[in-house]
Formats: C-alpha cells, sequence, structure tokens
C-alpha cells in the first residue's frame, strides 16, 4: 500500500512537472518597453500606458489598477489634436493581482492588449495624443484625458519605438 502511494505521488509530480514545462514552452515572449502613468490618483483609479513588442509586433497596453474588467472585445479610441481618431481593437485582455505594501493591501490589475497598426503608429509618432477613451464589451467606457501631457506621451512613445524596433530587428536577424 505504502509502494501504491508513493508511485501515484511520483506520478502526479511527474505530471505537474510536464504541465509546468510546457506552459512555459508555449509562452509568447514579449519585452516591455516602458511607461507612462496616466494619472497621479491613488492606486484604486490609476491607469497606466505600457509599450511592449510581442515577437515583432508593436503593441499598446492599458493597465487599470484597482480594476478587474472581465468584458472582451473592447476598444481604444485614441483621439488626436487634429481630430483624426484611431480605434484599436482589443487583441489580449490579462489580469493581475499583487500586494501592494504602500496601501497595505492586494491590488487587482488589469491590462489591455492592442496590435498597433502602422497608421496608428505614424499619428502617435508625429501627432498629439490628447484623448483616450476605453469602450467595453458591456458598452460602457471611461475617457482618459490627456490634454495637458500630450507632448509628453508623444516624446515617450517615440522613445520606446525606437527602441522596441530594434529590438524587433535584432529578433528578425536572430531567426534567420
Amino acid at each position: 500500500m505504502e509502494k501504491m502511494k508513493s508511485f501515484i505521488l511520483a506520478l502526479v509530480m511527474f505530471f505537474t512537472f510536464s504541465i509546468g514545462m510546457n506552459a512555459q514552452g508555449y509562452a509568447i515572449p514579449y519585452e516591455q518597453i516602458g511607461y507612462v502613468r496616466l494619472d497621479n490618483k491613488s492606486i484604486n483609479s490609476c491607469y497606466n500606458l505600457c509599450y511592449y513588442t510581442i515577437q515583432t509586433n508593436h503593441i499598446f497596453v492599458i493597465e487599470a489598477y484597482g480594476d478587474k474588467v472581465e468584458f472582451y472585445d473592447n476598444v481604444i479610441v485614441l483621439c488626436f489634436d487634429d481630430g483624426s481618431i484611431s480605434k484599436l481593437h482589443q487583441d489580449e485582455v490579462t489580469f493581475d493581482s499583487y500586494y501592494n505594501s504602500l496601501y497595505k493591501r492586494y491590488t487587482d490589475v488589469t491590462r489591455w492588449f492592442y496590435i498597433l497598426d502602422d497608421e496608428t503608429i505614424d499619428m502617435l509618432k508625429s501627432k498629439k495624443l490628447v484623448n483616450m477613451r476605453i469602450d467595453f464589451g458591456d458598452s460602457s467606457y471611461k475617457d482618459i484625458s490627456l490634454v495637458d501631457r500630450g507632448d509628453k506621451i508623444k516624446m515617450w512613445f517615440n522613445r520606446c519605438y525606437d527602441k522596441a524596433t530594434q529590438i524587433i530587428v535584432k529578433r528578425s536577424n536572430e531567426l534567420n
């Protein structure tokens, strides 16, 4: 009986290890280039704008601290100073929770991933971003005004884009 228990335990541990290794093997490699905080309010309502690369894609990520928003098909609307608008459709959403020592409690973080198309990248590089709106899948929305930070976000985006392009070129060369 004792041998049977140890055999079953060994079998369970083997499968757990195998699943863990497979999960690591299939993870999509991505790298966060940088982020800019969109407001200076409490952790409950903080939104960050992040910039990632995933494989050969440029990714725009909105991080919402204090919220766990489980709607899908969310759209982000980027409004520029000349009236141009770019709508990006959500590619992925992830949820995380971590212990914040400053607030002495766990905080939910929702991240919405949007792949940037060439047209949006050109607008972000050349125009001032003045407003962002997240249209959630349940017909609600969240407006994030950037009027006083538009030029800083443009400079931040250009730095991130240059660095991300270098990383993408390096990855492409490694694949060839």
